[in-house]
């Protein structure tokens, strides 16, 4: 995986660009419009981002274009599970899938979340998104479900997410 990955400093439209990116749409389901993401509860992820408590993002980069992005905001929407509690959102560019930045990315953002004084991360997912297998890496449990979408908790001070991945890094390089 050759993308640096950094603190994200830029702007609105790249975090929505990502938000977008961040739906989950079935195969052979017709993606919707952009202007989804115009509904409150899509919009609470990247509106004025950077400007509430506990707003942190992380970006891989390839030749200085986002590829992948990984944020955390204090809200009530998808994914809230109790107040305190930073929702996360992550999102790879689709030709960039599968090559371990979206691992990097979360590992990087609950390592500054932890230092940040947090002790969870909550997320939503849909159960059919292959990316359920990345949160349950990280210890995630199902802390709520309405049909197909899990509302997922990470303790972020059980350690035991980071002895796995550390494992697995170790296992991959050799």
């Amino acid at each position: 995986m050759n993308h640096p990955i950094r603190r994200f400093e830029g702007s609105d439209e790249i975090v929505k660009s990502f938000t977008y990116d961040a739906l989950f749409i079935p195969p052979g389901e017709k993606p919707p419009s952009f202007d989804v993401l115009d509904i409150p509860e899509l919009r609470c992820f990247y509106e004025s981002f950077g400007t509430k408590k506990g707003d942190v993002a992380f970006a891989s980069y390839d030749k200085g274009v986002e590829t992948g992005m990984a944020w955390a905001r204090e809200i009530s929407s998808y994914g809230y599970y109790a107040s305190g509690i930073p929702v996360l959102s992550i999102a790879v560019r689709r030709p960039c899938r599968g090559r371990g930045i979206g691992t990097a990315l979360l590992f990087r953002l609950a390592d500054e979340l932890i230092d940040m004084g947090y002790v969870a991360l909550s997320l939503s997912v849909d159960s059919r998104n292959p990316a359920v297998h990345l949160y349950e890496r990280f210890s995630a449990r199902i802390v709520g479900r309405n049909g197909d979408e899990l509302t997922m908790l990470i303790d972020l001070l059980s350690g035991s997410w980071k002895e796995m991945l550390f494992a697995d890094i170790i296992c991959t390089e050799r």
